[in-house]
């Protein structure tokens, strides 16, 4: 009988930890995965001969604490982001570059800019983090859009549009689809918007080398729990006996289940007894982001010798950012750009081809014929 002290569902970064964590406690564990690898949403991919890319999460930085603490216990090694040089920018298909954090905008729509930055961190300092709907008017809130916030706060177009590009590539969605309190609840747990959307101490500052998900793979070696790979939970079933975790050709039982997937994955599991209502209203509301990574690599990082730093923000076409992500090991250069919210959705149902020529497109409009000739584009 498949009987363990504890079931983790999930085999992502969060399960992999709760099941490290309950191993060093003592406890027997096993960790089921409905699909056929375990990282969740870490994925590191071979997109061209010696050549790994991180599909999923790659970044991380200052306020992700526990992350650097993982990285130095397993002997990962952490790569710096590169961002010296000049970053460029287009807005309504205009061109500029520009060095440091302030883009060349009219010094009418920096102060707007600055004022909304300002404001929304200001609104953020209030979240109750561990309960965020007793936060003071989470209500009122949780009711207008992240978008009806900025026509009310942000009066300048170009203002406007940067902080909207800002906004979509942190939350990988249209800013038309999220509630302002959800909006500041994760600028507060990133510490404040300056920190999401900034290289340079900011969210974007290392990464992993080798990939994000070679981390979970040094910290699943490690571990005596067994893997289930292919095995998705249909249901969860508890009473006094425990709980049973029922996959379509066994069952496994145990006395705790801790159940990591996002929550709208919760919604492709049945439970008895039921989740309360207003759990359920909540993950029946819950949606994942709409993103998609495009990289494309290059014989050598050309934008450099530019004086560029890969860094790019676009209020046009359907790469909104990009930033540089060569391997300083290797003698290639890549180019990571990011379609999201309704974008994304759109691109995704375009050919290979016509989203390889798109990208192409886009990326020799901010850098130049160079970008012109790739190795090879993937994007995923």
């Amino acid at each position: 009988m498949n009987r363990s002290d504890v079931i983790v569902i999930g085999a992502g970064i969060s399960g992999i930890y709760a099941a490290r964590e309950l191993e060093r406690q003592g406890k027997s564990v096993v960790l089921l995965e409905a699909r056929d690898r375990i990282g969740g949403r870490l994925l590191t991919k071979e997109i061209h001969k010696d050549v790994e890319v991180d599909l999923g999460g790659q970044w991380i930085g200052p306020t992700q604490d526990n992350m650097y603490a993982l990285v130095s216990e397993y002997g990962a090694e952490i790569q710096p982001a590169y961002f010296e040089g000049k970053s460029v920018i287009s807005l309504n298909n205009k061109r500029k570059t520009y060095k440091g954090l302030i883009p060349p905008l009219p010094i009418t729509s920096l102060l707007s800019l600055d004022r909304a930055i300002k404001k929304i961190n200001r609104l953020s300092r209030a979240v109750v983090l561990d309960a965020p709907w007793k936060t003071p008017n989470a209500k009122k809130l949780d009711g207008i859009t992240l978008e009806n916030w900025m026509s009310k706060n942000i009066r300048f177009k170009k203002a406007k549009a940067i902080f909207k590009i800002a906004a979509e590539t942190v939350f990988a969605t249209s800013v038309a689809d999220i509630s302002l309190l959800h909006a500041l609840v994760y600028i507060k747990s990133g510490n404040d918007f300056d920190c999401l959307i900034n290289v340079e101490n900011g969210a974007q500052q290392d990464k992993i080398a080798g990939g994000a998900q070679s981390l979970l793979k040094l910290m699943i070696e490690v571990l005596n729990t067994k893997v289930n790979l292919n095995c998705a939970v249909k249901e969860i079933v508890q009473n006094e006996n425990g709980v049973s975790a029922i996959c379509a050709h066994q069952t496994f039982y145990g006395k705790k289940a801790i159940v990591t997937v996002p929550p709208a994955a919760l919604e492709n599991i049945d439970f008895s007894p039921e989740l309360p209502i207003n759990k359920k209203q909540l993950i029946s509301r819950s949606f994942m982001g709409s993103a998609i990574k495009c990289y494309a690599l290059y014989e050598t990082p050309f934008w450099k010798e530019k004086g560029l730093n890969g860094m790019a923000s676009n209020n046009q076409g359907y790469i909104s950012v990009t930033f540089d992500n060569t391997n300083p090991k290797h003698r290639y250069g890549i180019i990571i750009g990011f379609v999201v919210g309704d974008k994304a959705k759109e691109f995704v149902n375009f050919t290979e081809k016509k989203q390889q020529n798109l990208i192409s497109k886009e990326l020799v409009h901010l850098f130049g014929e160079d970008a012109a000739r790739p190795i090879k584009i993937h994007s995923e």
